[in-house]
């Protein structure tokens, strides 16, 4: 499937991928790929360098009290399910998902519980207009 693909390309698509078939690999390669060939490698690095994200979720705020959504892939090698339960105080009106057979690329590889999802938060986003 990815023969003839440049290699770094395919491994990045191999190391985010949980499903990995034709259709998720046109997607990535549409979206991914582009982006990709244009990206400048030296901003890339500072900005991975600088990688001064906090750890401290409660300290950047009140907690967020509309209806929210917190959707994570169980299989994402990029970013850990469990870091993001530390969200659940922050966000006290969240429906918080872990998608089985999903990684990084959850959008593409369970599009519709995802879609599912968003419907019920954009509902619930609704009804709090009418609260």
């Amino acid at each position: 499937m990815l023969d003839g693909v440049p290699t770094e390309l395919a491994e990045k698509f191999r190391s985010v991928a949980v499903v990995v078939d034709a259709a998720k690999w046109e997607q990535f390669a549409s979206v991914v790929g582009p982006a990709a060939v244009a990206a400048d490698p030296a901003t890339i690095e500072r900005i991975q360098a600088a990688d001064e994200f906090t750890d401290d979720v409660d300290g950047v705020g009140a907690p967020i009290k509309g209806p929210s959504l917190i959707v994570v892939g169980r299989q994402d090698s990029i970013v850990g399910f469990r870091d993001a339960l530390r969200l659940l105080d922050r966000f006290p009106r969240s429906t918080f998902a872990v998608l089985d057979v999903a990684g990084h690329l959850l959008v593409s590889e369970r599009p519709g519980v995802l879609a599912t999802l968003v419907g019920d938060w954009l509902d619930r986003m609704g009804s709090q207009a009418h609260d």
